[in-house]
C-alpha cells in the first residue's frame, strides 16, 4: 500500500524506502513479541494437548485488564487492515 500511495508524499524516492524498512522492522518486532508470549503461555500449560484458546490458558496468569487490552488491540489491528485495503484499492 505504501507504493500505491507514492503520489501522496512529498519526496517519494526518500520516503517510500524508509517507510518500507520501518514497517518491516515494526512488523518483525510485533511477530517476535507474539511468538515469545505464545511460547511462554505454552510452557505454563500443564496439558500435552495444544490449547484451542490461548486467552483461556492465560486467564489464571494474566489480569483481566490485559486480556481486554489484547482484544481491543486485535480489533484495532483488524480495522486498520480493512482501512488500508480500502485506501489501497481506491488508488488502483
Amino acid at each position: 500500500r505504501i507504493a500505491t500511495l507514492g503520489e501522496e508524499v512529498q519526496a517519494p524516492r526518500r520516503t517510500i524506502p524508509r517507510a518500507v524498512i520501518v514497517t518491516l522492522i515494526l512488523t518483525a518486532g510485533v511477530y517476535l513479541c507474539v511468538a515469545l508470549a505464545t511460547l511462554r503461555l505454552l510452557s505454563i500449560s500443564d496439558s500435552a494437548e495444544p490449547p484451542q484458546n490461548l486467552l483461556e490458558l492465560a486467564s489464571p496468569h494474566v489480569s483481566h485488564l490485559a486480556i481486554v487490552w489484547l482484544t481491543v488491540g486485535a480489533l484495532a489491528a483488524m480495522l486498520a487492515v480493512e482501512n488500508n485495503l480500502i485506501l489501497g484499492l481506491s488508488r488502483v
